[in-house]
């Protein structure tokens, strides 16, 4: 309550001969802090991932595990690495990607680790799309044996800085893998002529599975609506499922009504969180986000140099209610610019407590004495953070 630093902890992670160690992901369990990290060897063009415990003293608690090395010639082929723990917070899986051309049909190999760093099984997995198009969103893993991937795969290539100039080509896939079957299920994400434009899931301590998604009526990547899903990991059943056009009332928020007369849609949201609340209702928030390139060429040399400018504008809140539908909808106004940083300093935070929801962003002072929800507010851009403010907004 206070922000008073309780304690401290140095963790002596060993040296390693090569490029800087990177920490992938560490958790608290129980008693224990579980750290996975990589590194890439240039003398032997070789990536490794080790598993690390230590005690809350600091204490080694096992003895560090080697969990995979990869030969990557000179990095110039595509492999990585990705740790998701478990719902039951015993076991984390870790998913690598073997080093392929980026137009290769590539294999996921899966390991399932637990708390005593043991690896029970080592699976490897065939996806059918080029690396270069085929993109994991998010893994939950509800025990030991099973995992649930959400993916997209695309026909074209498609990033935050051109997708709004080619069409919406996306299938998002939900594969699930059970090891006592040794079986790869994969499902498609279908909403009967709307296309999926951006999705992601979470799940509860009941291990209910919710994947939650925003869609467009055309192939753009505008938005006009948000899907739900809800899926019971006990049994692999679908419990509810749905989707909601965005109503008036909220589009209004973000667009004009001759806009919504000629059907216009929202653009350039992406999802970025979910959070449950203690009835299992879901609020999605989304925001808008673009990146826009100016180029110059001096006339003397011919050399061509790029500018990114990053721009993290409106947040779409949206409360879906115990159907599955959508509840309520709200805009959060504010407009952020950075220049080639990838914006540090822009975007937003979030947290729940006590189902609450809370919205930590910095902004431009000029817009304190403005409603952020108000559809009418012209909003001052906060491009330089040193003279910018620090805001709360609070939904209850």
């Amino acid at each position: 309550n206070t922000m008073n630093l309780i304690d401290n902890l140095l963790l002596p992670l060993p040296e390693t001969k090569g490029e800087e160690l990177q920490v992938e992901a560490s958790y608290l369990v129980d008693d224990f802090v579980w750290i996975f990290t990589s590194f890439y060897n240039r003398s032997v063009d070789s990536l490794y991932s080790y598993s690390y415990q230590y005690t809350l003293d600091g204490k080694p608690k096992t003895p560090r595990k080697l969990l995979e090395k990869l030969y990557v010639p000179g990095k110039k082929l595509i492999g990585e690495f990705d740790f998701e723990l478990s719902v039951d917070s015993n076991h984390v899986l870790f998913a690598y990607t073997p080093p392929v051309n980026k137009y290769e049909f590539e294999d996921r190999s899966l390991k399932m680790i637990d708390k005593s760093n043991s690896i029970l099984w080592n699976e490897t997995l065939e996806i059918s799309h080029p690396s270069e198009y085929f993109q994991v969103i998010k893994r939950v893993i509800p025990d030991s044996s099973h995992a649930y991937i959400l993916a997209a795969a695309y026909s074209n290539r498609v990033n935050a800085a051109n997708k709004n100039h080619v069409k919406n080509t996306g299938k998002y896939l939900l594969y699930h893998y059970n090891i006592e079957e040794r079986s790869l299920n994969e499902a498609h994400l279908s909403l009967n002529g709307k296309y999926i434009t951006s999705a992601t899931m979470t799940f509860d301590e009941d291990k209910n599975l919710f994947i939650i998604g925003l869609y467009s009526r055309t192939r753009s990547y505008s938005v006009s609506g948000a899907f739900y899903l809800r899926l019971d990991m006990n049994t692999g059943k679908i419990i509810q499922k749905g989707f909601s056009d965005f109503d008036k009332d909220l589009l209004r928020q973000f667009i004009s009504d001759k806009k919504i007369r000629n059907e216009k849609e929202l653009d350039s949201f992406e999802i970025r969180e979910l959070f449950l609340d203690s009835l299992d209702q879901v609020t999605l928030i989304a925001e808008q986000y673009y990146i826009t390139t100016t180029t110059y060429t001096d006339p003397r040399t011919g050399h061509v140099i790029y500018t990114y400018y990053y721009h993290y504008n409106d947040i779409l809140i949206v409360k879906f209610g115990e159907e599955g539908r959508i509840k309520w909808g709200k805009r959060l106004a504010k407009e952020q610019q950075s220049l080639d940083d990838k914006g540090y300093y822009a975007s937003y935070s979030a947290v729940t407590h006590e189902d609450k929801l809370y919205i930590v962003y910095n902004d431009n002072p000029k817009n304190l004495q403005i409603d952020p929800e108000s559809p009418n507010s012209n909003i001052w851009e906060m491009n330089d953070p040193k003279k910018s403010v620090a805001v709360l907004v609070t939904y209850t």
